[in-house]
């Protein structure tokens, strides 16, 4: 089979991490097929020097912003991605891009029958994976449902599929089409963690095309990476970003929304890697949140207001 593999761009994000932008770099110029352009915005210390030992090898085209966030920095970058790339690339900074990842996935773009209905290519992590309790239940139930989005707002990890399969969500290494990057808009652009943005994003594009994991298409972390719910502030964070996702979502249901988060509260709790504080305190500050949460939905504040009126 001939395939016609589409140009393609990368945007990255990044804030001062310049070691790790390197080595990412580094594994992109290993690829078996070169980006059109790599746009990387940054924010927090400068990393011109750093980009320097790639001139004349990565086509980098760089932006520095002030203050911080990564869906402002992937909103301005998308903005300055060249029209001529069919598709785009997110990449994190702190990933490994394996050479023949790209490849991968156009190869399987190229075997679907109406590939021109899909919008978005999610690639695999090549590291090994620790599951999750709830996606350890699935497996011991033999009901996988591997890349669901249960009408509670959960989205269930795909990474344990061995072959390629559609999905209702995409993480935040995907391989989107350019046409859908217009579907890249928030109403709250202050928040310092980027909670679910790749879920509310990814999600928003699977009711207008199809969404696919090729496990071929690999990726790597450089570090192992920790669950984001384990510090008080970003798990603070996911509750109410969840919450604005679910509510922004009509066939989704708030009610199945706080089962699941008094679930995360519990695991919080009793699992959390932060031992700054004491068990009593981390209890009594995980379900004030559980409980405001129960009273900004029964007060019908708007999505967007939770997010602004607590700040995260």
């Amino acid at each position: 089979m001939i395939v016609n593999y589409h140009s393609y761009s990368i945007l990255i994000a990044t804030r001062n991490r310049a070691r790790s932008l390197q080595k990412l770099l580094n594994s992109i110029s290993q690829s078996t097929i070169q980006p059109l352009e790599i746009v990387i915005v940054s924010t927090g210390n400068e990393i011109e020097d750093e980009l320097t030992m790639f001139d004349g090898k990565l086509p980098i085209r760089h932006f520095h912003l002030s203050g911080y966030g990564q869906i402002r920095q992937k909103l301005f970058g998308i903005s300055k991605l060249s029209n001529a790339a069919s598709w785009v690339l997110f990449l994190d900074d702190d990933l490994l891009l394996l050479p023949s990842a790209v490849e991968s996935a156009f190869d399987a773009l190229a075997r679907q029958i109406s590939n021109n209905r899909i919008v978005g290519l999610g690639l695999s992590q090549g590291n090994q994976l620790d599951l999750s309790a709830k996606e350890l239940l699935l497996k011991l139930l033999g009901t996988h449902g591997h890349g669901r989005v249960w009408k509670s707002g959960t989205n269930i990890n795909y990474m344990g599929s061995k072959k390629i399969i559609e999905t209702e969500w995409l993480n935040g290494v995907g391989l989107w089409r350019f046409d859908v990057l217009s579907n890249y808009h928030f109403d709250y652009l202050q928040s310092r963690y980027s909670i679910c943005e790749d879920l509310i994003f990814s999600y928003r594009n699977s009711k207008v095309g199809k969404l696919l994991f090729v496990p071929a298409a690999k990726f790597e972390f450089q570090e192992a990476v920790s669950a984001l719910s384990s510090s008080y502030d970003s798990f603070r964070a996911n509750a109410y970003w969840r919450l604005y996702f679910v509510k922004s979502n009509s066939e989704l249901s708030v009610r199945l929304f706080l089962f699941f988060q008094l679930y995360r509260t519990l695991t919080y709790c009793t699992r959390s890697s932060d031992r700054s504080t004491k068990l009593k305190q981390r209890i009594s500050s995980a379900f004030a949140i559980y409980f405001d949460c129960i009273k900004v939905h029964r007060s019908g504040m708007s999505p967007v207001n939770i997010l602004k009126s607590r700040n995260v």
